[in-house]
């Protein structure tokens, strides 16, 4: 079984960790942003310290996001913490604006476009709340538990409205759960609904959302962009405007 210090030092090693260390400096153990970034890779952990808790009980918990302010001290960690961060600006530099061009291309086909935007959009809230509901951690918050597993029922149901057909015909289960949906939830059928459904989804979210929760907080904002852009197309604002607006503001080059 893993020692205190090796729990310790794996939750340091979480990249939302070494970002939120990075830029603390030489305070780090003492900055609100280093102790909600332990706490959340605590709570995001992997099996070692699940099943540590399992074993001697959720104080151990305590024991390890101390420990870890502790190390957080360490000029060496640090150092690494702010080479780490400096690493991952640059290939977010780099990258992310190739993602943003890609983003933009697919609402710049329209209607199709959003469509599988709004579904993968909806597939990755429903990762999220998979990642929160099995980890048995989030039982120390039953909060977060319970509306994560309401955001995968929302999620999934939103993504079967997002499907091809050719897909939702092979599998005879979800049409007819869709069937349901479109009588029980009808506003999910029109797209002014289903924008304002996806708004709400981002909006609990953002409950959760924090800059060392990077990924509550990109799912907080797809959401809440793929909402507003079904709601600009029900009044008639089409997507390819939208996409040459961000375009202009953003300052990426128009793709041919």
């Amino acid at each position: 079984m893993p020692t205190q210090d090796e729990l310790a030092k794996s939750l340091l090693s979480d990249p939302q960790v070494q970002a939120a260390m990075a830029a603390a400096g030489q305070d780090a153990m003492k900055d609100p942003k280093v102790q909600d970034a332990i706490k959340q890779a605590a709570m995001n952990s992997g099996s070692a310290l699940a099943e540590q808790i399992k074993a001697q009980g959720p104080d151990v918990l305590k024991g390890v996001q101390e420990k870890a302010l502790t190390m957080a001290n360490d000029p060496e960690v640090q150092k690494k913490a702010k080479e780490y961060a400096a690493a991952a600006g640059d290939m977010a530099k780099k990258y992310g604006a190739m993602g943003a061009n890609l983003f933009m291309q697919q609402v710049e086909q329209g209607p199709t476009g959003v469509r599988l935007l709004a579904c993968l959009i909806s597939i990755t809230s429903m990762v999220n709340s998979v990642l929160t509901v099995i980890n048995p951690l989030s039982l120390l918050s039953p909060i977060t538990y319970v509306i994560s597993a309401y955001q995968l029922l929302f999620a999934a149901s939103t993504a079967l409205f997002e499907m091809p057909n050719d897909w939702m015909e092979k599998v005879s289960f979800l049409k007819s759960y869709q069937e349901l949906l479109s009588v029980k939830c009808n506003f999910l059928t029109d797209v002014q609904g289903r924008g304002l459904f996806y708004i709400f989804q981002g909006s609990l979210w953002a409950g959760f959302a924090s800059l060392t929760d990077l990924l509550d907080l990109a799912v907080t904002v797809l959401m809440v962009f793929i909402g507003i852009l079904h709601v600009m197309m029900h009044y008639g604002i089409g997507p390819s405007a939208v996409a040459s607006q961000m375009r202009t503001y953003s300052g990426l080059e128009q793709q041919p």
